[in-house]
């Protein structure tokens, strides 16, 4: 049983690795095999490291509502079970896809809910999204002082991080 269990571990990472390398409708029955895979084995960590990879290519297949329905309903089981930095992601992953449609009152919501769970903490990557968030917030406002301030900010705390989604948030601000 254990073998078995570890079988399936395994292949549930392989498979959602996999689909960060096919096309997007590929890679949506890929992820959906790992998230079957990993709740078959009781393995919570792995399901929810699959289903915010699902949440991020549905929102590539452009199925946007129920990649917003399913980000929110993660972040809140991963809430319950105090996982900070899932929570963290995938709030700065909603407030990315904010800004892409620009949202700017959702991307303000989601961006201070990933504030709230640590973002401006954590990792490279949720501290230059958050960052990036920032200049396009102050961007959209039109407030050239708090532009400036934000735009030294995100140089300073991103460093050489180059995140696709910081770099889409980016390009929103030109």
């Amino acid at each position: 049983r254990d073998r078995a269990a570890g079988d399936a571990s395994t292949e549930s990472i392989a498979l959602r690795s996999l689909a960060t390398t096919v096309e997007a409708e590929a890679a949506v029955g890929l992820v959906e095999q790992a998230i079957e895979l990993a709740r078959s084995i009781g393995a919570l960590r792995l399901e929810l490291a699959a289903k915010q990879a699902w949440v991020d290519i549905l929102w590539r297949v452009g199925d946007h509502d129920k990649a917003r329905r399913e980000a929110t309903d993660l972040a809140d089981e991963a809430g319950r079970r105090r996982l900070r930095q899932t929570v963290s992601l995938l709030e700065l992953q909603s407030a990315a896809w904010a800004a892409s449609e620009r949202a700017w009152t959702d991307v303000r919501t989601h961006r201070d809910a990933a504030a709230k769970w640590g973002a401006d903490a954590g990792a490279l990557v949720e501290r230059a999204v958050l960052a990036s968030l920032d200049v396009v917030l102050a961007v959209a406002s039109g407030e050239e002082a708090s532009s400036i301030s934000s735009i030294e900010t995100f140089e300073q705390i991103r460093g050489g991080c180059a995140d696709p989604t910081i770099l889409e948030v980016i390009a929103l601000a030109a």
